[in-house]
């Protein structure tokens, strides 16, 4: 009988997976072989890896198939440790894998691990590889930095504005991908891992559905001028599990088209070199973030005052993101900002609580869907007024609301309510009320004329044109048009033709206006022929093109943001 050699550092553990190497062998099975382990090469790739970072390891024979995990893998919000029968464990506790190939198997380290080195494995099918030893760290943090964001010679942060589309590069950079510089004032958005610990803490391999922040100090640099993150913490959004997001505003900095980009991490440098884009022509303002309190509750705001904004008498725009929106971002996925920086006008957008299910909304008429009290909306719209009106001082008689989806429905509930403060609002994709089925109530009665302006695509599936949903009671675009029109006492109308014929836009009838009313106020509607629900920020005057208005031209404009601000300048409050 053949004898084994001998192994004088033969230990327990060591025995196990000697003696499972031996039964794989003798049953022809072929275990899986790690060959190499880093970080998210994406991120920086660093041969120390923390708890919660992603983890590439490359090998052979390390899996049968090749995918990466989706919804169905996961138990509730509890990611997969077994993905077609790979698994991976680091120092005795399961990783979650989310990639498998024959060749490479990517996983999230579980929390809890020990800093130092630690055994990795790779199980397939029953086979065990031999294990590798890992280095872990408390923190290992990289920002996302794919190798086609290398351009000329330079890394770029594969940072990326708040439209989820356009990143912050020289335009043309890669071709195929969005880009542009970023202004300074404006918020970007910036991906990471290995940053460490959060408040509160939340186990690795979780969907996080709520807001976690960084522990450690945490500073972004641009060149040499520094700046603290807006948000600094695990992302959170629907489905994100592993990473961190931060966001930030740009400074007033050069134009530079490859700015130094650094941050620190409880005091110690990142390892990447990384650059950014800056064009600072673009925007020279100042973009700043603020709370309130409204009732005990905290309420944020971000506000964008341009260089020409001249206190007591330019004019303020309050700008409300749509459910599921956030203030962050808002001013450049409207482009809202580009208007406040040719007209001088400040721009303020607040942001909304969240409903029963964790989802931003607003408290519009008669939204019924929160886990406890009512949030008061309307309150925090009227000490945001009294706030910037103490400070940036804008002229009282030019405050204007505008939102899309249900930041246009919050817009008519501050109209509605607020009516003595608000000079003008617009509505983009929204409708004076919204309530459940089974309930009738209408929008109360305003407090006194508001001029309004509604821009609304028929072809809506969101908030129909003419209100017909089989979820939710939604006003049709006749019922607000004419809830303004009769509360602003309107005498003279362009059209008496109605907008809809029951759930169907009548297609002769493009728009309306009511003029004549109280106070030099006006109602308006355009109707964007083939419009969906979206901030639309392209020309619509083109027949040849969705949307489509025909009245839009020089005068009123033919841009969303040039209809709306053209409306709000000849409407200031009488």
């Amino acid at each position: 009988m053949r004898r084994l050699p001998q192994v004088h550092d033969l230990y327990p553990g060591r025995a196990f997976v000697v003696c499972l190497a031996l039964i794989q062998s003798a049953a022809g099975a072929v275990p899986p072989t790690v060959g190499g382990v880093i970080t998210a090469s994406t991120f920086g790739g660093s041969l120390s890896a923390a708890p919660g970072s992603f983890i590439e390891i490359y090998g052979a024979d390390l899996a049968n198939t090749t995918r990466q995990w989706s919804t169905a893998d996961f138990d509730g919000l509890r990611a997969p440790t077994s993905l077609d029968g790979v698994t991976v464990t680091v120092g005795g506790q399961s990783a979650f894998v989310y990639y498998v190939s024959p060749g490479q198997v990517d996983a999230l380290l579980p929390s809890g691990i020990s800093a130092g080195r630690q055994a990795l494995t790779v199980g397939r099918a029953g086979s065990i590889s031999a294990p590798y030893s890992l280095e872990v760290s408390t923190t290992q943090p990289g920002l996302w930095a794919p190798a086609n964001f290398n351009a000329g010679g330079r890394q770029y942060a594969a940072a990326v504005f708040p439209d989820y589309r356009t990143f912050v590069l020289p335009p043309g950079t890669i071709p195929g991908v969005l880009s542009r510089q970023a202004h300074p004032g404006e918020t970007i958005i910036l991906l990471g891992t290995g940053f460490g610990a959060v408040t509160p803490d939340i186990p690795a391999g979780s969907i996080v559905t709520e807001l976690h922040q960084v522990v450690s100090p945490l500073t972004f640099s641009f060149g040499q001028t520094p700046v603290t993150p807006a948000y600094a913490g695990l992302m959170p959004s629907s489905g994100a599990v592993g990473l961190y997001q931060f966001n930030l505003v740009v400074p007033s900095i050069p134009d530079n088209d490859a700015v130094p980009f650094t941050f620190t991490l409880g005091g110690v440098p990142g390892t990447q070199t990384l650059f950014i884009a800056v064009n600072a022509a673009g925007r020279t303002g100042i973009g700043t973030a603020s709370s309130i309190q409204v009732n005990g509750v905290d309420r944020t705001y971000t506000l964008y005052i341009p260089a020409n904004f001249q206190p007591g008498t330019s004019g303020l725009v309050i700008l409300m993101h749509g459910m599921t929106g956030h203030a962050v971002g808002m001013d450049s996925w409207t482009q809202m900002n580009d208007k406040a920086d040719q007209a001088g006008f400040a721009l303020a957008c607040p942001q909304s609580t969240e409903n029963y299910a964790g989802v931003t909304q607003w408290d519009y008429f008669y939204y019924p869907y929160w886990a406890g009290p009512e949030p008061d909306d309307t309150g925090f719209l009227r000490q945001l007024i009294d706030t910037l009106q103490a400070t940036i001082h804008p002229d009282p008689k030019r405050i204007y609301l505008t939102g899309h989806s249900a930041g246009a429905f919050m817009s008519y509930r501050g109209a509605v309510e607020l009516s003595s403060r608000i000079a003008a609002i617009a509505s983009v994709s929204g409708t004076i009320f919204g309530t459940p089925v089974t309930d009738f109530r209408l929008a109360p009665k305003a407090g006194g004329p508001v001029s309004v302006l509604m821009l609304h695509g028929d072809v809506d599936g969101a908030v129909p044109y003419c209100g017909n949903s089989p979820d939710f009671r939604y006003a049709t675009q006749d019922q607000t048009f004419d809830y303004w029109a009769a509360n602003n006492g309107c005498s003279a109308f362009d059209t008496t033709a109605p907008l809809c014929n029951y759930s169907t836009p009548l297609a002769n009838v493009s728009g309306k206006r009511a003029t004549n009313c109280l106070a030099n106020t006006e109602v308006r509607i355009y109707k964007l022929i083939g419009g969906v629900h979206t901030w639309y920020t392209q020309p619509m005057n083109d027949p040849k093109q969705v949307p489509y208005n025909p009245a839009l031209g020089s005068t009123v404009g033919v841009t969303t943001n040039d209809l709306i601000w053209n409306f709000f300048a000849a409407h200031p409050k009488q």
